[in-house]
This record gives structure tokens, sequence and C-alpha cells, in this order.
């Protein structure tokens, strides 16, 4: 198998397109948030002059998945090839990979979990085995290794292909690994894994500085938001609501995450007039907890005004974001978060920004997320804590309060991927002239 020992593409391929092997266990036809990012780079990247190949689980693994034949018809028609792989140990995700959690299941995947957590594997750890497989038998050269996570499995898949190659390999965090104290997962090699990567990205600047304090990435280090795509969001026709309504989708993450800061909210404003009590507005859930957010609307006396849809496609999601008076994000309610929940930014709010639709987000001060809010200006942050002036801010959005201009073009995948199109060329040496401490805008 031809190896590039000096990171360089050889004199006589000088004109053929690079070629990426791109680790995304998360990619469509999954509904995950995480797909997005992993999806749009894919396809940008392929965009941009190289050749990709996108190492992800099987299309039918999903619980919750867009029309598979779409998805590959797609990927078809831009070049983008993919390696699927059985996931295996489905009881880690049940949540995503249908594994029935109930009965004698329920307990015999929640011990799985526990000491999946405390021997260091995770969802990703059989299917990284099996794609290193795939990756070498079909002997195939490539220039750069691109992993994203989590799950983490995929760097140390990463960096074990990457050797074997003799090749270099690009980390990109979604969220923290051994340093995020809400997983607790072991994650000994994690340092080493970091030191010999070329390039480590982080999706926010907090996340960031995190592995740059405990882990020396310096000027190894690159932020690089998500983001949204003009081309895609151009084409959503936005959903008609009979009544000003107020747009939730995805998941709650409780007891960090929960529907309740906006439900007291819209308690508080059903109190304040007639105009509101009458039900002259409505909160739309899209997503796979229905049933969890109808027993929080009992509970908070809404049930009048919530409706849920269930798990729908992306784009009947971007649609009713699109027909929203208010879009609503949840990013924590810990008061006392630290810097792993201050560095959420979650691929939804940019989709908000490219809809230039009025946002409300709940999430301690000092998130990131504030600033990305103020640098947009597409809505405004709270504390959980501040729920009469959320309720003053759903006010304002239901009785037909105005945007003012919304600055979103730093934040197009377009531009995005250019800065990750440099690193990764960066790192096969292409352009030794890029330096990776290039960031998207800080936020």
């Amino acid at each position: 198998m031809k190896a590039y020992p000096d990171a360089d593409i050889a004199d006589n391929d000088a004109t053929r397109r690079p070629r990426l092997l791109y680790l995304a266990y998360a990619f469509r036809p999954g509904r995950l948030t995480s797909c997005t990012r992993t999806w749009h780079t894919a396809v940008h990247l392929q965009r941009l002059g190289w050749d990709v190949t996108v190492a992800t689980i099987n299309s039918d693994a999903w619980l919750h998945a867009d029309d598979q034949d779409d998805v590959e018809l797609e990927l078809s028609r831009l070049g983008i090839r993919t390696i699927r792989k059985e996931p295996g140990l489905r009881f880690l995700a049940p949540d995503h990979l249908g594994w029935a959690d109930r009965g004698l299941k329920r307990i015999l995947g929640g011990v799985g979990r526990r000491v999946a957590r405390r021997i260091g594997h995770d969802m990703a750890s059989l299917w990284g085995r099996r794609i290193e497989r795939a990756v070498f038998k079909a002997a195939e050269n490539y220039d750069v290794v691109l992993a994203t996570g989590g799950p983490f499995s995929s760097f140390r898949a990463a960096r074990r292909i990457a050797k074997r190659l003799g090749v270099r390999y690009v980390l990109d965090y979604r969220d923290l690994w051994g340093a995020n104290p809400h997983t607790r997962h072991r994650a000994s090699d994690e340092r080493k894994i970091i030191a010999e990567a070329s390039c480590v990205i982080g999706v926010s600047r907090s996340l960031v500085e995190v592995l740059r304090e405990q882990y020396g990435v310096g000027d190894r280090s690159l932020v690089l938001t998500n983001g949204f795509d003009e081309g895609e969001l151009s084409q959503i026709t936005a959903t008609r609501f009979e009544h000003p309504t107020i747009v939730y989708t995805g998941q709650f993450y409780p007891p960090k995450s929960t529907v309740d800061p906006v439900f007291a909210a819209l308690s508080i404003l059903r109190t304040r007039s007639a105009r509101w009590r009458e039900g002259n507005w409505r909160f739309e859930y899209f997503g796979p907890q229905s049933s969890y957010v109808t027993a929080r609307a009992e509970l908070h006396g809404l049930s009048q005004y919530v409706r849920t849809h269930g798990s729908v496609p992306r784009r009947d999601a971007l649609a009713a974001a699109a027909g929203a008076t208010l879009f609503t994000v949840v990013v924590s309610e810990d008061a006392s978060a630290g810097m792993v929940d201050r560095g959420i930014l979650t691929s939804k709010i940019f989709d908000a920004i490219g809809l230039k639709k009025r946002t409300l987000v709940i999430a301690p001060e000092g998130c990131d997320i504030y600033e990305l809010l103020a640098r947009t200006g597409v809505g405004r942050a709270f504390p959980s804590s501040n729920v009469d002036e959320v309720a003053s801010f759903i006010e304002e959005a239901l009785a037909g309060s105005t945007l003012d201009a919304v600055e979103s073009s730093p934040f197009e995948w377009t531009g995005i991927a250019e800065t990750l199109d440099q690193a990764l060329r960066s790192a096969i040496g292409r352009d030794r002239g890029v330096a990776t401490e290039n960031e998207t805008p800080a936020v």
C-alpha cells in the first residue's frame, strides 16, 4: 500500500484531488444534530476539490433517519463515497440505535453502559475496528484522515489508520472527551492521541481553551463552529401555522436541559392578559420526546397550548423553524456551569441564524452563545432563573416585534469549510503556508 512518509503528495500526482478519509460515526441519514456538521463539511470539502470517503454506520442502524435512498442518491450525485459498517454495542446508544431499552434489556443495557464507561469503550469501539479492517482490506490510498467525536473511539481508529497508512490525522471535537464531567468516559490515551494529531479542532472558543489548557495543543488548535447552508435553507418552504407559534426542534437532556424554563415563562405569560389566556398562540415540538413534553405541559397547565409532532425529517424541522414566530433552544440550566457547558453551540442555532429567525436561548450567563447572539443579532439568551424576563421576551415576539439586521455570513458552511480545507491541506503538506491558528469568528 502506497504511503506518503513526508505527508506530501508525489510530484506526478500533483494535479489529482487530495483524498480524505473522514471517520464520522454520525452521518446522514441519521437525524442527530451531529449529522448536520459531518454532512455539510463532507459536502463542501468535496466541492472544494477533495475526494471524500466517509466512514460511518449502516443507514438502517438509525432509530430516526431520513430517507435512505434520497441520501444515497445525493451522495452519488456529489461523488462522495461511503464505507458503512454495523455499529454493534447498540445498548450504548438506545435512544439513537433502536435498542429496546426496557425490561431485561433495560437492566442489561444499564449494566453494559456502566462497564463500558469504566473500561473506556463507547458506542464506536466495535465500529472503529470494523472500519479499520475495511480500510486496510480495500488497500486504498488516502492523504489525510479526519475524525470527529464523540463517540471518541473514532479518534483511536484515526490514529491507528493514519499510522498504518503513513499519513497524518486531524481531530474534530464536537464535545470534550476525558475533560467532560457529564460523560465520565475513561480516556487514558487522549493525551497521546492529541499529541500526535496534526491539528485539533473544536466547535467553540471555550472548548478549545480547555484543550489548550489541559493538553497544550497551542497553535495546532482551531476553532471551527457549526454553520448553515444557504443553498439548503433557500429550498425550505416555511410551515404556515394558524397561530403565533413557538417552535422547539430536537432533544432535551434532563436534568441539564429541560423544557421547564420555557413552560414556566409561558405559564406566567398566560396570566398576564386575556389575549394570551384565550389560546392565541401555540408551542409546537418536533423531536423524539413527545411523551416527555406532553407530560411537562400538563404539569404546567399548558396542555391546550402545546402540540407535539414526534421525530420528523430534517427538512420538516427546518420548515417548522422557518415558519415559527419564535425559535427556542435550551442549552443548560446549570447556573454554575463550567467551561464545558459554556462552549455548547448546537448546530440548530446556526440554522436559526441562516433563517434569520428570532430565537430564545436558555443558557447560563457567560456561555459562548451570548456572544454569538450579540454578534449576529438573531435573538437573546437568558439564565433559566430569569423566568419573568423570558416571559417578556416571548410576549414581545408573539406580539409581532421584528428583528434588526442579522449578521449571518460569517457562519455559512462555505466559509467554514474553506478554513477546514486549509487545515487539512496544511496537514498533508500541500500548502505549508497555511497556519492552523486561523479561526472562524470567535464566539
